[in-house]
């Protein structure tokens, strides 16, 4: 009898340099590939978010076809329905990536128990970061409270490996399972169109991925100056933009990391190349955080563990704050772009958080709800990580760091293009 697996895919909707996806090649002889959409969860994106994630399955589900596979999809995620799947295939084992998140653990380690009661193996690997946990040279225990000793440790002692190449041909395993995507008002998402402003006007999926990255670093060479223009606020090209394919892991940060070197040593090493690796750090560094605190990082008090302040949760001013209806033009723009596109800049990000936070004391878990909603690129160790930064209860040495919008918008957005681009009625 043949051996067969699952591959469960999560958020490494990728091919290329998957390592969970190589050691289920190695060890099964036929493999069902199966993507579990959470109802409960997906009915919360915004139609932006949705539509991200739609274009990076349907990609990987023509990839997989070009090698002979087929993709199927699982429309609820019921421990009773994954066992009876592996026992109507006779699957031996799941493979599947190993989840940062505190609740994605917990979904791993109930299907793990479950599938054991039955003889089924479960088998994870990490590999959302650029570091894998042990080239890190550390625990997880050990892990720094401050950014910048983390970046001192690995960038002295850590190594990176070299990504995984994809898969010439896989051996695919047929099921009943249902072949076609839902559409998203399937979930009660209302659908939009895609406004013409939008800094992100790119599609989802593996192949856009390494496009974007071909394009960033060879073809335009804008790699060069990232340090400079990284704050920008108008256009695609002020930044990679790659976060939206490494959040839902269309991409690998190895992929990303290998690419940029490769430009240094073939084009030009400089203080731009290493910022884009800096901010990959940075990246790493909140996954850790989340795999150290677990779901103290969704707690009020985060990881500080006490009350910093009083906060509100007025519905009323959050709303004006979700609709960009504040005293503040600033705050008001950037809150009208992600409304209207699902993105938003990392400087805008900022401001927003540091607005609600600071200047109307609303729970910063509102606003890291809100973000988790509507961006495209969330990832929820880096979302929450950063929220919970700004808001003095998570790795931000600084108490009470604030972002004034008269002065950020006169250093940022000087001319005011950016607000009269989202304020313009």
């Amino acid at each position: 009898m043949k051996k067969k697996a699952i591959f469960w895919f999560r958020n490494d909707l990728r091919l290329g340099d998957n390592l969970a996806l190589q050691k289920a090649i190695q060890k099964a002889e036929q493999i069902l590939f199966v993507y579990a959409i959470p109802p409960d969860a997906v009915s919360n994106f915004s139609f932006y978010k949705w539509k991200f994630l739609e274009e990076s399955v349907l990609d990987l589900s023509e990839q997989l076809k070009e090698k002979g596979a087929t993709l199927y999809f699982l429309h609820d995620w019921d421990l009773s329905r994954w066992i009876a799947l592996c026992q109507a295939e006779e699957i031996e084992a799941v493979y599947a990536s190993a989840g940062v998140g505190y609740y994605e653990q917990q979904e791993e380690q109930k299907l793990m128990e479950a599938l054991q009661t039955k003889g089924i193996s479960c088998h994870f690997y990490f590999q959302h970061t650029l570091i894998a946990p042990e080239d890190l040279g550390f625990s997880i225990e050990q892990l720094p409270n401050v950014f910048t000793d983390f970046r001192k440790k690995v960038e002295a002692n850590c190594r990176v490996v070299a990504p995984i190449s994809a898969p010439q041909q896989i051996r695919g395993l047929s099921t009943t399972l249902p072949t076609q995507w839902p559409a998203a008002t399937t979930f009660g998402i209302q659908d939009f169109p895609i406004d013409s402003r939008t800094a992100f006007p790119f599609s989802g999926g593996e192949r856009a991925a390494h496009q974007r990255l071909q394009f960033y670093l060879w073809e335009s060479n804008l790699i060069a100056d990232y340090k400079n223009t990284r704050n920008g606020l108008i256009g695609a090209d002020y930044s990679s933009k790659l976060s939206p394919w490494l959040a839902w892991g269309c991409i690998s940060a190895r992929s990303v990391y290998a690419a940029v070197k490769r430009f240094e040593s073939e084009r030009i090493q400089n203080e731009s190349t290493y910022w884009l690796v800096f901010e990959l750090l940075w990246r790493d560094y909140f996954q850790w955080v989340m795999c150290k605190y677990g779901k103290r990082l969704f707690s009020l008090y985060g990881i500080k563990g006490k009350a910093t302040r009083e906060w509100s949760r007025s519905e009323a001013l959050l709303a004006d704050w979700v609709h960009g209806r504040t005293p503040e033009p600033l705050v008001n723009a950037n809150m009208l772009e992600l409304k209207h596109t699902g993105f938003m800049s990392n400087r805008g990000r900022q401001w927003v958080a540091s607005y609600l936070i600071h200047d109307l004391g609303i729970d910063w878990r509102l606003g890291a709800s809100y973000f988790e909603k509507m961006l495209i690129d969330y990832d929820v160790a880096s979302n929450w990580g950063n929220w919970a930064y700004l808001a003095g209860v998570g790795n931000d040495p600084r108490p009470n760091r604030y972002f004034s919008p008269a002065s950020q918008g006169e250093r940022y957005d000087p001319e005011g293009n950016h607000q009269r681009l989202w304020l313009k009625r």
